[in-house]
């Protein structure tokens, strides 16, 4: 039964980290929520899959990604307004009573949130930041746990041949 549940473990990590891989090839980035200015719609250490997206495509009204300068992290915020040539935004948090005087230049922006997946913002995060650690290890753990099976159950390569 141990060992069920361990392989179990395993394969469920081993999808994770494939579907991770996925969603950066799509595009996609993950972030974890680490306050809650932005609650109820975005609760603190929930995890933010963002779709990267030209900052033409954003609007007002709509939540937007951005690496704030201020703080040096990745916030999420909605966007109030734009100027006129649309290189500068104007956001604000769901907490704050008004929008942010510091002007947020369109080269910051990194996209929109995608899907919200809540507590699992820093689980999330580990991953996708240790993704190519995370797969050599788990390619490794695997290679490991077919050797460990042969020999414990007594196979051989000879006997993989007849597959």
């Amino acid at each position: 039964m141990k060992k069920k549940l361990s392989i179990g473990l395993g394969a469920i990590f081993f999808v994770l980290l494939i579907l991770v891989f996925a969603l950066h090839l799509l595009g996609f980035q993950l972030f974890n929520v680490t306050d809650d200015s932005m609650e109820p719609e975005l609760k603190q250490h929930s995890l933010v899959i963002v779709q990267t997206k030209p900052a033409e495509h954003i609007h007002t009204g709509e939540l937007m990604t951005y690496y704030d300068k201020e703080s040096q992290r990745i916030v999420t915020h909605t966007v109030v307004s734009r100027d006129e040539t649309g290189e500068t935004f104007y956001v604000k948090s769901h907490a704050a009573t008004t929008a942010s005087t510091t002007p947020i230049n369109r080269r910051y922006v990194l996209g929109q949130p995608f899907l919200t997946l809540p507590r699992l913002g820093t689980v999330g995060v580990v991953i996708d930041h240790h993704l190519v650690s995370l797969i050599f290890f788990s390619l490794l753990l695997v290679l490991w746990l077919f050797i460990f099976y042969s020999v414990q159950f007594g196979t051989s390569p000879n006997s993989w041949e007849k597959f």
